[in-house]
């Protein structure tokens, strides 16, 4: 793949920025107090790996990478608001470093943006929502998908998150992406949304939500979503509780010109889906709690006859004397981008977490089925971290996974043939962490990853070792 220049980055991140600095204009600061953070942070690190590629063709590599990034954030009676910026710099010493068409580079820029913001238009009545997220992915939908310890999203599976000041701890993630397999992504959504309560008793809320995404990646196309929500919820007793709801969504996908004298964009693709639910909730002790929602799906498309799917979210949540258990299963579709459709997906996970004095430890179980075509991830995990001293910390994970998915080859005949292709995947991260002084750390990790699959010309047979030290300050 071949990336452009960041020009166009810039201009899809401009218009998010200048909305939010017009959101601070519009809604003059009010004489209660209001809670305002600027953090600027900077991080620097050395990296070494053996296969920096992620290949079958080893290539070692060592990496500088120099990383700065800023948050702002601001609560207010009216608004809340929040921005984090991180800039991310590499250096390839040795330039062995594959760009996604094959070729070779010796540096890389990276930018990941997320914005939010939500505006009191009507206090405890009237919202508008926004936020624009700016970061480079995976495009391998099922490789991407991760293990959450805390599921967090609305009916349709988009992440809920919540508004508060403050940078939240991060955890050392990968930084080195297949870049013949990823691209700039950024997503933009919209949504002026109502919510109040009827009766002491009941909530309703109601809305419509716009969603933009874009890649950076000519061939692949960009994703107009438009959603319109209505869900309730009524307190039966203390603690028992109802909710039901509809929730549908237009998704409209825009085929770029092929032609530079022609400006518009055509609609390749289009599909609608239509769901109500219903289920109860109970929360039957401290901290434990269950829901459920089932329901239908009605999808109509003009690439295929109209269907219907049965829905379901469900949740367990069940606290121990020293730990807690959660489960989750929930239906949702999520947008391929390399299939160019959304695709039905089947979510469950397992979580198992333990807090002590000194640190905590955690198991996980996930399994992911997706059609058009038929994909499955089973993945599960093992989390420790644990104090050593009162700065030195240490952490280890090992993670499993297998993912299948149907793929079709051309025979020398010319006819098609359907095949699954199997990887298994392990993944082994230790470190430790150093406190300097406040809000000054050295991070010192160890990842070790082992891929195979059944294909002998799959490019997911690899293993590679990789060491990376890390210094990082916020101010």
């Amino acid at each position: 793949m071949q990336y452009h220049t960041l020009s166009h980055a810039g201009t899809t991140l401009m218009p998010i920025l200048l909305l939010l600095f017009l959101a601070l204009l519009m809604f003059p600061s009010p004489t209660t107090a209001s809670e305002f953070t600027i953090r600027p942070s900077i991080a620097i690190s050395e990296e070494y790996s053996d296969n920096v590629n992620q290949d079958r063709e080893k290539l070692s590599e060592f990496t500088t990478r120099v990383k700065p990034g800023l948050f702002v954030g601001q609560e207010a009676r009216y608004w809340d608001l929040s921005l984090s910026y991180d800039f991310e710099y590499l250096y390839y010493a040795q330039g062995n470093k594959k760009k996604g068409d094959g070729t070779f580079m010796q540096d890389d820029t990276k930018h990941t943006v997320n914005a939010r913001g939500l505006a009191r238009l009507v206090p405890n009545l009237l919202f508008l929502e926004i936020r624009n997220d700016y970061r480079r992915v995976d495009l391998n939908l099922l490789r991407s998908s991760q293990i959450s310890l805390a599921p967090d999203t609305d009916p349709d599976g988009l992440p809920i998150q919540e508004y508060r000041v403050g940078t939240p701890e991060t955890e050392f993630v990968e930084s080195t992406e297949r870049d013949r397999d990823s691209s700039d992504r950024n997503v933009f959504s919209i949504s002026p949304f109502i919510e109040f309560q009827p009766t002491p008793l009941s909530t309703l809320r109601a809305g419509y939500k716009y969603t933009n995404t874009w890649y950076k990646e000519e061939d692949i196309e960009k994703k107009h979503l438009h959603e319109a929500f209505l869900d309730a919820g009524y307190e039966l007793t203390g603690k028992l509780g109802l909710d039901a709801g509809y929730f549908s969504a237009w998704e409209r996908v825009s085929d770029p010109s092929d032609s530079p004298d022609q400006d518009e964009e055509q609609l390749s693709g289009r599909e609608d889906r239509h769901t109500v639910y219903a289920g109860p909730r109970y929360a039957y002790a401290e901290n434990s709690s269950i829901y459920t929602r089932i329901g239908n799906t009605w999808r109509r498309s003009p690439d295929w006859p109209s269907d219907h799917e049965p829905y379901w979210s469900a949740g367990l949540t069940h606290a121990f004397a020293a730990m807690t258990a959660a489960l989750m299963s929930q239906v949702r579709y999520t947008y391929d981008p390399l299939k160019e459709e959304s695709r039905r997906e089947i979510l469950n996970t397992a979580s198992l977490t333990r807090p002590y004095a000194r640190g905590s430890m955690a198991v996980t179980g996930a399994y992911t089925l997706l059609n058009e075509p038929k994909g499955t991830k089973v993945a599960t995990g093992v989390h420790v971290t644990h104090e050593l001293t009162q700065r030195l910390t240490a952490n280890a994970r090992l993670n499993y996974s297998r993912r299948k998915e149907d793929k079709n080859a051309r025979q020398e005949d010319g006819t098609q043939e359907t095949f699954s292709e199997r990887i298994n995947d392990w993944r082994l991260r230790l470190g430790l962490t150093h406190l300097l002084a406040r809000d000054f750390t050295l991070d010192l990790n160890y990842l070790f990853i082992d891929s195979a699959s059944n294909d002998p010309l799959s490019d997911d047979t690899f293993r590679e070792n990789r060491i990376t030290l890390e210094v990082k300050k916020v101010f």
